[in-house]
């Protein structure tokens, strides 16, 4: 809660071994939470910090690898009113540049935009993983992100559209996770021109929500057999894509699946014997099993497995 995290801050200042920490994360892990019997429960995001402790704990951690401040937002007084002040969760980056820093979480971070993210993005090229998700930024914060970029999530960014994408695919040669699932503007061709773009190095690619077809996923997974962690919750994808995952990804560890319309229990069998290291299977809301078709066998096996 706020005040947990406030607390939190304000003694991480001063402990002795605080020059010392590598990783930080603060706020909340995820919009979702597992709870057994339920498909996911939704959790109350934002955590509340005042600028001044940020800024005053990423001068006493100078050491910090990974800065999480997922969900978080500073509030400040304004003509006796108390408002989001998004801007000042970001100032403390810019102000203490941290050669260090390699993975920055600022997903759900109330009303940031590309205002408030650019000039992070400028002072700290050298990131190698970012999470953006859920926030106002688009195109003109992807076209500064940095050549070192290998992990990056924009899911649920609707003002980003192609053109940012293609910023990505231009300037951040090492990306091997890539998520960009809900995102409104983008077509089934995007996904196409990622993967052809990064190819076998891709280990994760997040596009559910577009409007992609069985071809349009062959496609994409004639290109990246690395993969190990797909999603493809919302698409037009059927037991024949399903299958094809399965013959085409033999490495793969997480399937999002979600709010498909026209998956067999025969096509998941098939993924699952063709997939031994799967380890997450999400289903949620699919169509086309039957109540005798062994689904709490799937359950059973797969403790993340969601069908509703």
């Amino acid at each position: 809660g706020d005040l947990a995290t406030s607390q939190f801050l304000w003694m991480l200042q001063s402990v002795p071994w605080a020059k010392d920490l590598q990783e930080l994360r603060v706020g909340w892990r995820s919009e979702f939470t597992n709870d057994p019997g339920r498909s996911s429960k939704f959790v109350e995001p934002y955590a509340c910090v005042k600028p001044i402790q940020i800024e005053k704990t990423l001068k006493a951690c100078p050491k910090l690898k990974v800065v999480g401040f997922a969900g978080c937002g500073c509030w400040s007084a304004l003509m006796g009113y108390w408002r989001p002040d998004h801007i000042m969760v970001l100032r403390p980056f810019v102000e203490n540049r941290n050669a260090n820093l390699v993975t920055l979480d600022l997903s759900s971070v109330m009303y940031i935009n590309d205002t408030d993210l650019v000039p992070v993005l400028q002072t700290h090229t050298h990131l190698e993983n970012l999470s953006l998700r859920g926030t106002l930024v688009s195109d003109q914060s992807l076209a500064v992100l940095g050549s070192k970029l290998q992990k990056l999530n924009i899911s649920c960014c609707h003002l980003v559209t192609q053109n940012g994408i293609n910023s990505i695919l231009a300037n951040c040669p090492g990306i091997q996770e890539l998520d960009l699932c809900y995102i409104s503007g983008l077509e089934a061709t995007c996904a196409i021109s990622v993967a052809d773009c990064y190819g076998s190095q891709l280990t994760m690619l997040g596009f559910g929500g577009f409007k992609m077809d069985d071809g349009h996923l062959i496609r994409v997974l004639s290109k990246t057999p690395g993969l190990r962690h797909l999603g493809i919750g919302g698409t037009q994808v059927t037991g024949e894509g399903i299958s094809e995952i399965g013959s085409r990804c033999p490495e793969l560890r997480q399937l999002n699946a979600h709010r498909l319309k026209q998956v067999s229990k025969a096509a998941i069998d098939s993924l699952i014997e063709c997939c031994p290291k799967l380890t997450g299977l999400d289903l949620n809301d699919c169509e086309g099993f039957e109540p005798e078709e062994g689904i709490e066998e799937l359950e059973a096996q797969f403790p993340y497995f969601v069908e509703d």
